[in-house]
């Protein structure tokens, strides 16, 4: 609550930056994982992971 009170400048900027990356490749990388598995064993919700929506939908998450 005192940092929304009283803000200050972040101590830490690389860290955080670091953090966002390791962050989007990992979800990046599990995005590709569920999307191969559900090619290998047919998985009816292949579909629906293959579709431009959830690709959009990763990319601005």
């Amino acid at each position: 609550m005192n940092r929304l009170i009283d803000p200050r400048g972040m101590d830490r900027a690389g860290v955080v930056a670091a953090a966002a990356v390791v962050g989007f490749f990992g979800n990046e990388w599990v995005a590709r994982h569920r999307i191969r598995s559900g090619r290998r064993i047919g998985s009816a919700r292949r579909r629906r992971a293959d579709s431009p929506r959830v690709l959009a939908h990763h990319l601005t998450a």
